[in-house]
């Protein structure tokens, strides 16, 4: 008998408001063990509220949020498997590298075994492994941005939510770091969830995408089903014709592979 692994994240029919404006109407999508899925959508449709509500910051007003085998409900954030990764990077200045990383450990005992050898395995993920005795700001935004995962992944989450990290980044090391994101889910397994507003990146790095709009998933499916049959007017304006005018090779080298 075949036995179905659940997927690493699901959501269904999630609700939430400020106040008496309604942010997320009806949210219903999912996140495969090991898979990568990018989130697009217009600025202040919802996104990190919505990583927000997955990682346990908030609470949902209707609707479940699952984490494996698990309903959320009731789960702290320390209880969900989930790390999350923002934009800024707050780290600790007075620190050194693998001392940002060994604080974290510190203030999680409980899940984590290993020490500082969790802590440099960490480093050795995102190829900081020679930067230990660094202090931030030394470092490039790139490399600090590095330093912000690394002290994620030590905690071993099994869906990782990353809210526009590279969006600092200039555009050659944003495509580096893009393609390190795959080689780091692969070594790590675990399932990412990937919050951007570059369309082209999306469409490029992730196994699915799902677009937010108007409190809800307008689409949710792999690129080239995306790129070959946009499900309304929104995503075809949203993503596809932009996608066609600013790179269209990109868009020929998907659709030469459609059946």
């Amino acid at each position: 008998m075949e036995v179905l692994i659940p997927p690493a994240l699901r959501l269904e029919h999630v609700a939430f408001s400020y106040g008496k404006d309604p942010i997320l109407k009806d949210i219903s999508f999912s996140v495969p063990a090991g898979g990568f899925v990018s989130l697009l959508g217009r600025s202040g449709c919802g996104k990190t509220t919505l990583l927000r509500l997955i990682c346990g910051l908030l609470s949902p007003h209707s609707g479940e949020i699952w984490c494996g085998a698990q309903n959320a409900a009731g789960l702290g954030p320390s209880e969900r498997g989930t790390g999350i990764v923002f934009q800024d990077r707050v780290l600790f200045s007075n620190m050194t590298v693998l001392g940002n990383i060994e604080y974290v450990l510190r203030s999680h005992q409980s899940r984590v075994e290993g020490g500082r050898s969790a802590a440099l395995e960490a480093l050795a993920d995102v190829g900081l492994q020679d930067y230990q005795a660094k202090y931030p700001d030394t470092l490039s935004i790139g490399q600090q941005q590095r330093v912000a995962l690394a002290r994620t992944l030590v905690l071993k989450p099994k869906i990782l939510l990353l809210d526009e990290p590279l969006s600092s980044l200039d555009a050659e090391v944003r495509e580096q770091f893009s393609a390190e994101l795959r080689a780091i889910q692969q070594k790590t397994g675990a399932a990412i969830l990937y919050v951007t507003h570059d369309q082209e990146e999306a469409l490029i790095i992730s196994d699915s995408v799902a677009i937010l709009h108007d409190g809800v998933i307008a689409q949710h499916a792999p690129p080239r089903q995306i790129l070959s049959a946009p499900a309304n007017q929104f995503v075809e304006d949203f993503v596809v014709k932009n996608i066609r005018a600013k790179h269209k090779a990109l868009t020929k080298l998907v659709a030469d592979d459609l059946p």
